[in-house]
């Protein structure tokens, strides 16, 4: 069984955890065959900020970022549960994005949501094949799981 467990930093209103669980773990179950976990913080910008800065050196709120786990980090195995990692999506930045695009939160929410389970999966936008084969398989997901 996959599982996305749901915390929040700072003033974070608008989009309920339990969506996002459900969103989350309905992707796993499409792209993982082994159970796993992910943990998700839904934060505002000025806790994203920081870590975007402190860890990718940009000085800016973004939307979201994946920590995967590695091979080289020590983590309890979890009834053989691989711990795939950490997503962090910043809900002020995301409502901007909605507003921009003219859908809802909880849609732009899981955009970002697919978009940081995809990174943690290995997925990268680094190249222009890359890219496409990353948005082909996040428009795949996003359309099964509406």
């Amino acid at each position: 069984m996959h599982n996305v467990d749901v915390s929040t930093r700072g003033s974070v209103k608008g989009i309920a955890a339990k969506t996002v669980k459900l969103k989350g773990e309905r992707a796993l179950e499409l792209l993982k065959d082994n159970p796993c976990n992910v943990a998700v913080v839904l934060c505002d910008d000025k806790f994203i900020h920081t870590l975007n800065r402190d860890f990718r050196h940009k000085d800016r709120p973004t939307d979201v970022l994946s920590f995967p786990y590695g091979d080289d980090i020590d983590i309890p195995e979890m009834e053989n549960e691989q711990m795939l990692g950490d997503i962090i999506i910043s809900i002020e930045t995301a409502k901007k994005q909605a507003a921009e695009k003219n859908h809802s939160l909880r849609k732009e929410v899981t955009i970002l949501l697919v978009h940081g389970i995809l990174h943690l999966l290995g997925y990268t936008h680094e190249e222009d094949h890359d890219e496409a084969e990353m948005e082909s398989k996040a428009r795949e997901i996003l359309d099964r799981i509406k």
